[in-house]
């Protein structure tokens, strides 16, 4: 979201559009107010369903006062803009919206040819160190001053601060009846200039408008009740629209050429492509990938015709983009750094995607930017592959769905140097918050996989499998995965073969399509259960890791506990039960390197029934996460009583009656709680490296109480849980 100005009573004019400089009224409650008011703006977006993930403090702050009649606008100078956020907005969204980015300068690049009007607004803004790195995400700009020839300006800054994003957030074209090629090349032209000097998106102002061009919010904003709109500063679009006075509906589409030179890019260039380093040599008409530094593109996009950038997507292609803006056709040679190329020739006035299969060697490619990333900026932590962990084993992240608390991962209690893959369920791009969280991920190195399962197809049907593969292989590339995970529950016996089958079909097809990728199988805590006796071994050898779901291990004979007066143990994940499960696993030629252990951090609600022995007889009443078994405990205090089943390593909640006296959560009749905190997980995550197994897990983290900007004590203490050495 770009903020065009603030209310008329907050500013000195009085009026929404125009504006002084400084804009504000130059006081600490409009201060305040104002950072409120923001805030509150982006609240109810999020009530209507609108959910901002990046923000910018005052777009276009220059432009402002400029023009006797202007759009709704206000005037910050660098030093405005810098302490408006640092003492103000940025600590309001920081306690309301810690998962809104905040973007700065979203101003032009250059005003004049050659000036230093961004760099020295950044250099400004930038100054207060302590504030950017708490407060600045990314900066933003605009293309119009000295425009096609304005680049340098993005390679100054990115060399001056690296790690900090920068994004081209408006563009907009004004010719609606003359030259629409040459009108839609400049779009390329710039999308070409802008990434190739470290810009990670595109925005356009307005990709939709009607045939006139409108409707705008130009007036005379001379006096406060003055809020008439004037009929001038039509733009084009690339798609325009007539529409019916009287009945409102539309009879005519006019996509403009504009549109056709956007989908070369956004439609090859998914998000979490990165860009790779290129080079375009105009005397040969050469242009190379891969074997440069990767700091610069095409310098020259406003002199020479023949320009291009190029990608790697997440799947391993390479997308290479040319434009020829010139009167006469160009032959060129495109080559990768692994030795292939292809001899081709541009015509004039012409746009060219190409786009080679995933590279051998992709992995040398020199990667320069990455482009159209999801995640907000993180100031304060390096992006590496290398991870600090002091774990001995591999972590395996089941965060599940990520909706319920969808900033979770930002908290400092989220060990992200402890993981090593996160796995989710559902579709990765149906929100911001899933896709902020995949990016930051694998920027850490961190593969993300999703869970999946062919129970919904005949296995022992060939056609049905393959047909099952190639789509699931088809989704990990459009949803940008690092691989999948294969959940089957409910087997039953006859679809063994066919299972076996699908597993390794998938975990061989997966890598072949996406190099290094990582998938996995879930497997019950023993063997046999349900009679799921499937090719283990063969399945191991072909996949990558077997998640064994050591946990929903109540199994007990309600009728022998009564007869025999014995204790019923209903724990979720009782100790010798894993160590058995682990045991015979590694009895069926399963490598011990590719076994995950997975264990609860949620607890089982029981119910007891009946008269004399029968009384004791528990009844299961479902699951509840290990946050709100701690709130009941809490609010319980000494009516009820947590102690340690010594045989199965877990602990007992008695409620002292009815747990619901406890938590709204709990509608039932549970009087107690079977679970698992970090004091009865310790010895189980301990056998991991017992038996060297690959890693560990958990369904799920996303169970325990995060806080985006501290530390949780029942977080920390189940995530140090996890990393267990053996003696």
């Amino acid at each position: 979201n770009s903020i065009p100005s603030a209310p008329s009573w907050l500013k000195r004019n009085n009026h929404v559009r125009n504006s002084l400089h400084p804009g504000l009224v130059q006081d600490e409650a409009a201060f305040e107010a104002y950072a409120l008011y923001l805030s509150k703006f982006v609240s109810a977006m999020h009530d209507e369903g609108v959910e901002i993930s990046r923000m910018t403090v005052q777009n276009e702050p220059h432009v402002a006062g400029q023009f006797m009649f202007t759009y709704p606008s206000m005037g910050y100078e660098a030093e405005d803009e810098r302490d408006f956020l640092c003492n103000y907005l940025g600590p309001q969204m920081a306690k309301d919206h810690p998962g809104v980015a905040m973007y700065v300068h979203d101003d032009q690049k250059m005003k004049d040819e050659g000036d230093t009007f961004m760099v020295d607004r950044m250099a400004t803004i930038m100054a207060n160190q302590e504030c950017a790195d708490k407060y600045v995400s990314g900066a933003a700009f605009h293309w119009y001053g000295a425009n096609l020839k304005n680049y340098d300006a993005l390679a100054s800054i990115h060399e001056t601060y690296p790690d900090l994003p920068l994004l081209a957030t408006e563009a907009t074209l004004k010719d609606m009846t003359l030259r629409p090629w040459e009108e839609g090349a400049k779009y390329a032209t710039d999308m070409i200039g802008d990434l190739n000097n470290w810009a990670q998106g595109w925005i356009e102002w307005n990709l939709l408008l009607n045939s006139h061009g409108g409707p705008t919010c130009i007036g005379p904003g001379v006096g406060e009740d003055d809020e008439s709109c004037w009929p001038v500063g039509n733009c084009d679009a690339p798609l325009r629209v007539e529409i019916d006075e009287e009945s409102g509906d539309v009879t005519e589409w006019k996509v403009s050429d504009s549109y056709y030179h956007m989908g070369h890019f956004s439609r090859y260039m998914p998000r979490g492509s990165v860009r790779v380093g290129m080079e375009v040599s105009q005397d040969d008409a050469t242009a190379t990938k891969g074997d440069t530094d990767g700091t610069h593109g095409d310098d020259s996009t406003d002199d020479e015709p023949l320009k291009a950038t190029a990608v790697r997507t997440p799947s391993g292609e390479v997308v290479a983009v040319l434009l020829n803006t010139g009167t006469d056709a160009v032959p060129f040679t495109l080559a990768v750094s692994d030795g292939r190329s292809v001899e081709m020739q541009i015509p004039p006035n012409a746009i060219q995607t190409l786009i080679f299969d995933a590279l051998d060697g992709g992995d040398e490619l020199e990667e320069a930017a990455q482009v159209a990333p999801a995640e907000a900026h993180e100031p304060s932590a390096e992006a590496t592959s290398e991870q600090d962990s002091d774990c001995p084993y591999s972590v395996f992240n089941w965060v599940g769905s990520v909706d319920d608390n969808p900033y979770f991962w930002q908290s400092p209690s989220f060990d992200w140097n402890a993981t090593t893959t996160v796995g989710v369920f559902g579709d990765i791009t149906k929100s911001t918050e899933r896709i902020e969280m995949r990016d930051f991920a694998q920027a850490r190195g961190i593969k993300v996989v999703a869970g999946v399962s062919p129970s919904h197809i005949d296995v022992n049907n060939a056609t049905a499998r393959d047909e099952w593969v190639q789509e699931t292989v088809a989704y990990a590339i459009d949803q940008g995965l690092d691989g999948m995970n294969i959940d089957y529950e409910g087997h039953k016996p006859s679809l063994t073969a066919g299972f076996n089958e699908v597993v390794v079909e998938l975990c061989e097809a997966m890598h072949a399509a996406i190099p290094n990728s990582e998938v996995s199988i879930d497997v019950p805590f023993y063997p046999e259960y349900e009679g799921r006796n499937f090719d283990y071994t063969r399945i191991s050898e072909a996949c990558d890791g077997l998640f064994i779901m050591a946990y929903d291990g109540e199994f007990w004979d309600n009728i022998q506990c009564a007869v025999t007066n014995a204790t019923c143990s209903q724990a979720c994940a009782p100790v010798d039960m894993v160590e058995q499960g682990i045991r015979q696993y590694l009895e069926r030629d399963v490598d011990a390197s590719k076994l995950y252990l997975g264990l609860p951090w949620y607890g089982l609600k029981y119910e007891s029934f009946g008269r004399n022995g029968f009384s004791k007889i528990p009844f299961f009443a479902g699951q509840i996460d290990y946050q709100d078994i701690l709130a009941a405990v809490d609010k319980a205090g000494d009516s009820g009583s947590v102690t340690m089943d010594e045989k199965s390593k877990t602990k007992v909640f008695d409620c002292g009656g009815l747990c619901s006296q406890w938590s709204d959560l709990i509608t039932d009749r549970t009087d107690h709680i079977w679970f698992d905190d970090p004091e009865s997980l310790t010895p189980k995550y301990a056998l991991a490296s017992k038996y060297g197994l690959r890693g560990v897990g958990m369904w799920e983290s996303t169970k325990v109480t995060y806080d985006p900007t501290a530390h949780t004590p029942d977080a920390d203490e189940m995530w140090d849980s996890l990393c267990q050495r053996s003696d």
